[in-house]
């Protein structure tokens, strides 16, 4: 017989911090929903397990917003993409500290009296990538959401017939 005791309680605490992270995050959109409303390019910078965040959150963002979306790891990021920022831009560094514009957006787990930076929860290294990601799912649906992007451009049905990325038995 395995004891999961420990398993329950820290699904339980795991549970609690998730709920609160999520009203920092809704925080954190409205105080930039001007800036990701109107963004044209993000850029996602994380290394270690935040690299695989950074990747998904460029996929989510460019997927449902349809804005150019680069994810980096961290090493990269500074040889290069960090010189193409403008005005436009929305960068995320995820648990990294990097102070580069007004459209950079520092998430961790530490506390910070900056508006630019969103502190989560996490109980440890584990479980960041779980963490952090949410908060791209949370941000790419109601970013989506109010510029009505979902709809898909209508050349993309001419596009799917020759390249398409889901299976014949899917249904959309």
């Amino acid at each position: 017989m395995v004891d999961t005791a420990w398993l329950d309680a820290y699904c339980e605490s795991y549970a609690s911090m998730q709920k609160e992270n999520f009203v920092h995050e809704e925080a954190f959109l409205e105080k930039f929903k001007k800036n990701f409303l109107s963004m044209e390019n993000m850029y996602a910078a994380g290394c270690g397990p935040c690299e695989g965040v950074a990747k998904e959150a460029a996929l989510k963002i460019g997927e449902t917003v349809k804005v150019v979306s680069c994810a980096y790891e961290l090493e990269e990021y500074i040889h290069g993409p960090n010189l193409q920022l403008s005005p436009k831009h929305n960068v995320f560094i995820i648990d990294a500290q990097d102070e580069t514009s007004d459209r950079v957006y520092y998430i961790t787990n530490k506390a910070y009296d900056d508006d630019h930076v969103l502190t989560l929860l996490n109980p440890c290294a584990d479980t960041v990538s779980l963490t952090y990601l949410q908060v791209f799912q949370l941000f790419a649906y109601r970013i989506s959401k109010e510029l009505r992007s979902i709809p898909k451009h209508p050349l993309f049905e001419e596009f799917k017939k020759i390249v398409n990325s889901k299976t014949i038995t899917y249904e959309d």
